[in-house]
């Protein structure tokens, strides 16, 4: 699931190179961008997307199958989601 979040974070890069915002729905990757759109190999749905102009979340439910919000191991509340985010998060010192 790493791997096809990953994919899927390259060719939300393409898009947002080609169109200046990043697409409202993953299905505008297809089939430019990307032949198809994964889904979660956890919940057999489709991913969690939610994106503004110049952001964007999306994250995978991860191996407890729940959707804990996009909230990995290193969040507080912790959570089992494989999570992609763009921009990143600022580095607190």
């Amino acid at each position: 699931q790493k791997i096809h979040n990953l994919q899927l974070a390259f060719a939300l890069a393409a898009y947002r190179s080609d169109h200046e915002a990043y697409p409202e729905s993953l299905k505008q990757l297809a089939p430019k961008y990307l032949k198809q759109i994964p889904s979660d190999m956890y919940s057999s749905k489709g991913l969690v997307y939610q994106a503004t102009a110049d952001s964007y979340l999306l994250y995978s439910f991860g191996r407890n199958e729940k959707d804990d919000g996009g909230r990995t191991h290193s969040d507080k509340p912790s959570g089992d989601d494989l999570r992609v985010r763009m921009p990143l998060p600022a580095y607190k010192k």
